[in-house]
């Protein structure tokens, strides 16, 4: 079992919105992404990493496109374009947080500007299935 999150613009048909899957692993210490083109899971947050080293490159999550994600401290991922900049237009996310963390759920907060400069965020809550009973 994996878990899903809808990251797109509103529709009144939750079918038409586009979801990504997402797998957490509290042995690995990783949340990965599963990843349509490949047909497989990429990495998208690696919590051992060391602070100020990189943790994802060029991931994309929903609406929001083309991010690199650098840690910061145990609790703070940083997201920065992989293109060098964002246009004016584009929806970003700026940061990823740690709320929680367990073996069996990990807790994530993602800020995030839209296309109007309107910030934002988004809280997600990520089951590890194998410690789930």
């Amino acid at each position: 079992m994996n878990n899903q999150a809808v990251v797109d613009y509103f529709n009144p048909d939750l079918n038409e919105m586009r979801k990504e899957v997402l797998q957490y692993s509290s042995d690995s210490n990783a949340l990965k992404l599963y990843d349509t083109e490949s047909n497989s899971y990429k990495p998208f947050l690696f919590l051992n990493k060391k602070n100020k080293e990189i943790v994802s490159t060029k991931n994309n999550f929903g609406v929001f496109r083309s991010f690199n994600l650098i840690k910061k401290n145990d609790r703070l991922f940083e997201a920065v374009s992989a293109t060098g900049s964002y246009p004016s237009h584009f929806e970003r996310i700026k940061s990823i947080e740690i709320l929680e963390k367990s073996q069996k759920f990990l807790i994530i907060k993602i800020n995030y500007s839209d296309i109007y400069g309107y910030k934002g965020y988004s809280v997600l809550v990520l089951q590890d299935y194998k410690y789930a009973k």
